[in-house]
């Protein structure tokens, strides 16, 4: 209604003598003008306007210390992988981190990734109920094939734990999966999987004294089944009540100097591929996953550091060569045992020393250099034990860069078999 309008039918109401009349007219009046405001209103933001649906999304990548603000509770769920916060980027340019724990959601967004993840933070902080679940009455569907536990390992090992870890890690869990429990679950749904179906299979490998293989299935499942939880795919984790007996570890065991000259011996006398290999650890120290970086510079043998989280920056380590190494040096084609795998090292090892391990060739470096007289703090250094508690940081850094101190040292390593 425009104002002339307005105004004539104001005359009009001011003009007639009939109430009833006057009271309907300012009833049409006001219809109008509650119509024409209606009418002109601005419209809400974004309504007339495309839906701002978000991209792709990508797993959230947390540092040390967005780690270190989260709650003690949840510290550890995305720290290692157990739940899985992603961002999703709308078209405004707006980035989005959502993830849902035990049915709650939690949710941070700016336009700055980093303020996202602070507010996503902060909502992990704020107590919250999950929501009660809405009862809707629908006609009877078919009810969807159950998830396969084995599907589900392979699902999980690569789209949410290889993210997580090593790759010399992640290859580990494929071969122990495939080795010990495709056949365990084959034809098992994830839901119908027990505490009793997986202790039976721990106590197999008990009785066989495979200690440390056990152990090894259930912190991996155990890490499945949480995630499992977490998602909403199964109710409870059948992993919490499964017991591996405590057991003591084998850290190795030096071997005899007449076992010592009897792969030298050999290794001169055949130049065999793994007895180059078995050899070179002996004098070297390093860890049989270690060997495949290893190489010979200037009289050195560097190799990259296996014990460093994922996620950490690799450590490279040095070990001069000893005397002893010197000697059979003519005889290790370094590339070649370089290339050798992992598993054919543990494996072969019993057609050379039959009572050995390879964790026990590591082990003779260590004693030898003890029983050589050479600083307990070097010896740590060359083998990687940078954990030791008789030295600071200061004094680890001193001794590392102290490279003729080394070759002092290392020159004490040779003594005769006899």
């Amino acid at each position: 209604m425009t104002e002339q309008e307005l105004s004539g039918v104001l005359s009009v109401i001011k003009s007639t003598d009939n109430p009833e009349q006057a009271t309907a007219l300012l009833k049409l009046a006001s219809e109008a003008i509650a119509f024409q405001a209606l009418k002109d209103a601005p419209q809400p933001e974004g309504s007339l306007k495309e839906d701002k649906k978000p991209s792709k999304s990508v797993p959230v990548k947390f540092t040390p210390k967005e780690f270190n603000k989260m709650p003690q509770k949840y510290r550890k769920l995305f720290k290692y992988g157990t739940v899985i916060a992603r961002i999703y980027k709308t078209k405004d340019n707006v980035y989005e981190v959502r993830c849902q724990i035990n049915n709650i959601k939690y949710y941070g967004s700016s336009k700055r990734l980093e303020l996202a993840k602070l507010k996503f933070i902060e909502d992990l902080h704020r107590e919250k109920e999950p929501k009660k679940p809405v009862t809707v009455i629908v006609e009877p569907a078919i009810e969807a094939a159950p998830v396969m536990t084995n599907d589900y390992f392979f699902t999980w090992i690569n789209d949410v734990k290889k993210a997580t870890i090593k790759e010399n890690t992640f290859k580990g869990y494929l071969s122990l999966y495939n080795s010990q429990l495709t056949t365990c679950f084959e034809g098992v749904a994830l839901k119908a999987v027990t505490t009793k179906l997986v202790q039976v299979k721990i106590n197999e490998l008990i009785l066989n004294k495979n200690f440390r293989t056990a152990k090894k299935i259930k912190t991996m499942l155990g890490d499945m089944f949480k995630f499992a939880v977490n998602n909403g795919d199964i109710p409870n984790n059948p992993l919490a009540n499964v017991i591996v007996p405590k057991y003591d570890e084998n850290h190795g065991e030096a071997i005899t100097l007449e076992e010592e000259k009897y792969i030298v011996d050999l290794l001169i006398e055949s130049r065999d591929m793994y007895v180059q290999a078995y050899v070179f650890l002996i004098y070297t120290g390093m860890r049989i996953g270690e060997l495949a970086s290893a190489k010979l510079e200037d009289g050195w043998v560097s190799l990259t550091s296996e014990k460093v989280r994922f996620g950490l920056k690799d450590k490279i380590r040095h070990v001069p060569v000893s005397p002893m190494l010197a000697k059979v040096l003519p005889y290790i084609d370094v590339p070649l045992i370089t290339s050798i795998k992992r598993d054919a090292l543990i494996r072969h090892i019993k057609n050379y020393l039959p009572d050995r391990t390879t964790k026990d060739l590591r082990h003779t470096f260590i004693t030898r250099c003890r029983e050589c007289k050479i600083q307990r703090e070097i010896t740590s250094i060359w083998s990687g034990h940078i954990s030791d508690n008789s030295m600071t940081t200061k004094v680890y850094t001193h001794l590392e860069s102290n490279k003729e101190l080394q070759l002092e040292e290392i020159s004490l390593f040779n003594y005769e078999f006899e």
